[in-house]
């Protein structure tokens, strides 16, 4: 067995932060050491993501960035997994030969082989890489959503929910480990069960987490329109444990374009769900992600979206440009926006985002919420960084806190009474 100290570097989204806590909760399991820093490494691997360029073109820098470690310690091993090592594992190969291993996406046993690691017998736990105090937990594996501009399917496969009884376990394990906070993720969490049992298991699902001891937050993301039914809805609003929250991208709101992009829901339907949540969940924080430049895209259905966002006002928003992927179907569509008129419409939509945003969270001035403890502020020790309902953690604001007695993992009564752009800054109120 090697004894060699194992490094894990993890890009992309909270799916694969999952992959890599699973990974080296293995790698612990099977006798590996694991270490936290790159530069202390004996094998340092990289957990890609393929996504959109922008998203490959980091993984791929820091690769390169790993390579130069190696030039000056040439025992240090590289291994590159994940999704850009399953899309373009020929291309990495003869690219950067230098790279130890290139090994495909949730290929674990062949990891393990590249770390001279035997596969460990019986259950593993997961060696988590967020704060203790929260978590990320995956309901499916892979989509069958096939939107014409996403590439998921053909790298993680059509949607494989993760059968309910093992994600209960991995919460209890994880509220045991001191986790009060649980997020959601899956290519569609939405369709989780969908292959399982032909309907929808979320709200099954969602019953079944709020009765486990230890859970204070449950947040869904990454929910798509056209599968959030009523029931789910409800469900979300009934029980209190899950927070206000949605993460509902739309993509887009122009019918043409949705059709192009393959979204299999209307604009109407779209805006009939925003409704229907707003109604039953009221002071709900909607997230959205919205692609601009779209093949095809004409300004006037660009000004569609436009108006759309303005009078929506949706509470958190993401915004990419159109990123052209080979093996997608959108690839090969005629009328590519060029990248000036992407850019130029990315920067008019956030703009736009940022007067809801700011108005959003002056509108916040003066109550009474909780908010999450997650770390002493890098600017002042006696200055916290937290997160309220409306926040999940990477992709949302903070709130800046100041008062007495404050440690990561609470969940304590603030009264905000001010904003600094996008964040908030409150007060500790003991209650």
């Amino acid at each position: 067995m090697d004894h060699s100290k194992i490094a894990i570097v993890s890009f992309g989204c909270a799916k694969n932060l999952v992959d890599s806590e699973e990974l080296m909760g293995l790698i612990g399991t099977a006798g590996g050491v694991v270490c936290d820093r790159a530069e202390d490494a004996d094998i340092l691997i990289v957990n890609t993501c393929g996504f959109i360029e922008e998203a490959k073109q980091e993984s791929i820098r820091y690769i390169l960035d790993a390579l130069h470690l190696k030039k000056t310690n040439p025992s240090l091993r590289v291994i590159v997994t994940g999704c850009l090592a399953q899309r373009y594992a020929e291309a990495l190969r003869s690219d950067v030969p230098e790279v130890d291993a290139i090994i495909g996406l949730r290929d674990f046993d062949k990891v393990l082989a590249a770390c001279r690691l035997p596969p460990p017998a019986g259950t593993t736990g997961r060696l988590r890489l967020t704060p203790r105090h929260y978590a990320y937990l995956k309901v499916s594996e892979g989509c069958n959503n096939r939107c014409s501009y996403c590439a998921i399917p053909s790298i993680r496969g059509p949607l494989q929910s993760t059968p309910m009884d093992s994600i209960l376990a991995q919460a209890r394990e994880l509220a045991a480990d001191g986790t009060i906070e649980l997020n959601l993720v899956g290519q569609d969490t939405a369709a989780y069960g969908l292959d399982m049992a032909g309907r929808a298991l979320l709200p099954e699902l969602l019953a079944r987490l709020h009765d486990i001891d230890g859970l204070q937050w449950i947040r869904v993301l990454y929910t798509h329109p056209r599968h959030l039914t009523d029931e789910i809805i409800q469900a979300m609003a009934s029980h209190e444990k899950v927070c206000p929250y949605i993460d509902l991208p739309i993509q887009h709101i122009n019918g043409r374009i949705l059709t192009a992009m393959n979204r299999k829901i209307e604009a109407s339907a779209i805006k009939e769900r925003i409704a229907a949540v707003r109604s039953v969940m009221p002071g709900v924080f909607i997230r959205t992600s919205i692609i601009v430049g779209f093949p095809g895209e004409t300004d006037a259905e660009f000004q569609e979206l436009l108006a759309f966002v303005r009078e929506t006002r949706f509470e958190r928003l993401g915004a990419f440009a159109y990123s052209r992927e080979k093996g997608t179907a959108a690839f090969a569509l005629p009328d590519q926006v060029p990248e000036e008129i992407k850019d130029e419409r990315l920067d008019r939509l956030m703009t736009c985002q940022q007067e809801i945003a700011f108005r959003v969270n002056r509108g916040l001035i003066g109550m009474r919420v909780p908010v999450i403890l997650d770390r002493p502020s890098d600017d002042s020790p006696d200055v916290w960084e937290g997160r309220t309902q409306g926040d999940a953690p990477d992709v949302d604001g903070m709130i800046y806190i100041t008062g007495p007695n404050l440690r990561a993992g609470r969940i304590v009564t603030v009264r905000i009474t001010g904003t600094e752009g996008y964040d908030l800054v409150g007060e500790y109120e003991d209650s």
